[in-house]
């Protein structure tokens, strides 16, 4: 949807702008301006407070947050008289979000969209909250009263409101301090008093404390696929051994596919899961979501699970045909929302079938019983069944109002009970799936599609691509994924590179302008060009992956660590050096993965310094928080002794290509392959860590040693 023009028929400035999110509010009442410095000099020669909104186009809370307030005329009317209104796509400029989302976790203990933040002419932020209705109700104050009192504070009360937002903007500074590489502890001994892989056993121990040993997952509700944690149960499992790190894995790639999260009739997977079981999700789908989870299950799947492979695929295939974008880019998002039978948007109307949708979709009669019960899509009275009863009293206190009411009519299997742990057999058969397909496409208004590409994300799936080149079971399968990867780094090359700002966080308008890329844009970037070093050994890519990496340690690093934003970015009040992962992995994190690969690969021990340096500096966060830094400790297993580098001693690059054939499949976390000319019959090198084998010129033989520690 762009907007309602019936509620202003005159639009605003943003009916100008390249995102989508903001042109959804470009026919609202509200005097929008994007962010800027027409903006913010209006604010400081008016000395007007601004009202900032932060959200992203499929995000359902902030569509009705814009249907309820920024389409009412007079709480427009409000908001244009005493403030200057800025709205900003989060996905467009993070570092604008990244800080405001940190003002919002320290004076709520929480954050998320849509953001709401009242700020000084000086971006000085003195109130802040997420989503507030059009009048007090769910606990919450109404934005009109928020926003009156917050106008009334500024105009009588400006030197207590100044220092209030004063002491705001000191305690975000010491939240957003650099970090820098620790001194050593006096006194302090053992493998906890620097990084080193020997703590990642008993790190995980400490996730697996939260784990869900039912349902898969972690914690208690909302559920979040947590794609950076799922990896770290890998690599514990793969390198030490770790079986509860593996059993935990394993069941949760198999819940989360069984459930809801999964779009079982399309693939893909939605953002998360409002109940215990991944049954009902919250319904938009994100790219970055499904391109982090396809490695993990097509590893996964090659090592212990095959289904989960074919989950990686079809999640690959949902990507191709439903998020790429012409000259081979990928689109940011679906939208929560779409159009119900009444024409009426509604979360999740795309998605949700009831027994009359499956009589139309699927007309024999046997086949509807078997995908009803496959995908428990129950009627009435069935959902008052033995199984849907039991399952109910196991989720008390763990689902939320009304979940019943949704739960028949989203197509994903609750486990059957009272044998909680005993898995299901069957499924959705394919002749079955593509008719549910059909029918949706046919009969459903789709939800609404981002359009924007935006580097890092892009990049994610370009990475994402290469792992179902290496797991896919046929040629032709394979064939496909490979190119679909390089049209995707294609687009990178011609799309998103400047001659003069280097790398694009997004493609430039047809104006002009353009925001540089960001230190997460070009890690993704340089991992992806690795990605595609492995399947093809084609330099190129591992050259382009070394100047990306020296540009972004240039523009983004500090002491060790590296900030989100550059300087050409003028991104407000701070910068920060963040360690956190959030749905992505930290920008610090990816950024030493970048380091500990290209080490490996070039045999550079100041990538290796780099990396270490990095994860130095944020090792005491590390130590005490493991589950919101999980893709650091990744990082950390890769720079001390978890990468293993093969290489071929081959005449030619093609005869390379094809001797490595049998390692590229291999579900290994930290193998890198590389190509050295050489004369003769060829031979292969495996060195792991610091330590190289003797050439073999049976692979074979050192690909039995790279087995995983546990069986």
């Amino acid at each position: 949807m762009e907007g309602n023009p019936a509620a202003a028929p005159r639009p605003n400035r943003l009916v100008h702008e390249a995102s989508l999110y903001l042109r959804q509010h470009a026919h609202q009442p509200v005097d929008w301006y994007p962010w800027g410095e027409e903006a913010l000099e209006r604010a400081r020669r008016e000395d007007r407070p601004i009202f900032l909104s932060v959200g992203y186009s499929a995000c359902h809370w902030c569509h009705v947050m814009a249907h309820e307030s920024f389409e009412d005329p007079a709480i427009a009317e409000l908001l244009n008289r005493h403030f200057v209104c800025i709205k900003v796509d989060r996905e467009e400029r993070p570092d604008v979000d990244q800080v405001y989302q940190a003002v919002c976790q320290l004076l709520t203990g929480q954050g998320g969209w849509p953001l709401t933040v009242f700020l000084t002419p000086d971006l000085q932020p003195f109130y802040a909250g997420t989503y507030f209705p059009p009048a007090p109700r769910y606990g919450r104050p109404g934005l009109p009263q928020v926003a009156e009192a917050c106008a009334k504070a500024y105009r009588e009360r400006p030197d207590e409101l100044r220092h209030h937002a004063g002491q705001i903007t000191r305690a975000l500074g010491e939240l957003l301090r650099p970090l820098s590489i620790p001194p050593p502890e006096p006194g302090r001994a053992g493998e906890e008093a620097e990084p080193a892989a020997g703590s990642i056993p008993r790190a995980v121990d400490r996730v697996l404390q939260q784990a869900d040993g039912l349902a898969g997952g972690f914690g208690r509700l909302p559920k979040f696929p947590q794609a950076s944690t799922l990896e770290l149960l890998l690599r514990a499992a793969w390198r030490f051994g770790h079986a509860r790190a593996m059993t935990q894995l394993a069941l949760t790639l198999r819940r989360m596919a069984q459930g809801g999260l999964f779009d079982q009739v399309g693939g893909g997977f939605h953002r998360y899961s409002v109940d215990r079981w991944w049954k009902v999700p919250h319904f938009e789908k994100m790219l970055y979501d499904n391109a982090l989870l396809v490695p993990l299950y097509a590893r996964v799947g090659q090592w212990r699970s095959p289904e989960l492979t074919a989950v990686a695929h079809q999640t690959l295939d949902w990507m191709l045909r439903e998020m790429q974008v012409e000259g081979g880019g990928f689109a940011a998002s679906l939208d929560a929302d779409s159009p119900g039978e009444d024409g009426r948007p509604g979360e999740g109307y795309y998605y949700r079938w009831r027994p009359v949708d499956l009589e139309a979709a699927l007309p024999d009669r046997e086949q509807r019983v078997e995908a009803a019960q496959a995908l428990d899509i129950l009627s009435g009275d069935e959902a008052a069944d033995a199984r849907l009863a039991l399952a109910l009293e196991q989720l008390a206190g763990d689902a939320p109002p009304g979940w019943l009411e949704e739960a028949p009519t989203v197509p994903g299997r609750l486990p059957r009970l009272p044998e909680a742990g005993e898995e299901r057999t069957g499924g959705l058969t394919p002749e079955a799936r593509s008719a549910m397909a059909n029918h949706r496409a046919a009969r459903r208004a789709r939800p609404g599609r981002d359009e924007k590409v935006l580097l890092g994300w892009h990049a994610l799936a370009i990475s994402a691509l290469t792992w179902g080149y290496r797991t896919a079971g046929e040629p032709q399968q394979a064939r496909r994924y490979l190119k679909a990867a390089l049209d995707g780094w294609d687009f990178v090359t011609e799309r998103l590179t400047h001659p003069a700002l280097g790398l694009l966080h997004a493609p430039a308008t047809p104006d002009g302008r353009a925001v540089p890329a960001f230190c997460d844009d070009y890690a993704f970037a340089a991992l992806a060009a690795l990605d595609l070093f492995a399947c093809t050994l084609d330099r190129r890519y591992l050259e382009w992956a070394e100047r990306r990496a020296e540009e972004a340690f240039r523009q983004f690093h500090e002491d060790g660590a590296y900030f989100l934003s550059g300087t050409h970015h003028a991104s407000p009040i701070g910068r920060s050096q963040d360690v956190w992962d959030q749905a992505t992995p930290s920008p610090n994190a990816a950024m030493a993965a970048v380091h500990a690969r290209l080490a490996a690969l070039l045999d550079d021990p100041r990538h290796l310094e780099r990396g270490r340096h990095v994860v130095e500096a944020a090792w005491p966060l590390m130590r005490q928080h493991v589950s919101g830094t999980a893709a650091l400790w990744c990082a950390l297993d890769r720079l001390d002794g978890g990468t293993s580098t093969l290489t071929a001693m081959t005449a030619s690059v093609a005869a390379a290509r094809e001797g490595l054939a049998g390692a590229l499949r291999l579900p290994h976390p930290s193998l890198e392959l590389r190509w050295e000319a050489a004369q003769g019959d060829g031979a292969y090198v495996l060195c792991t860590g610091t330590r190289c084998e003797r050439p073999e010129a049976n692979l074979k033989t050192l690909l039995a040693r790279l087995r995983p520690a546990l069986a």
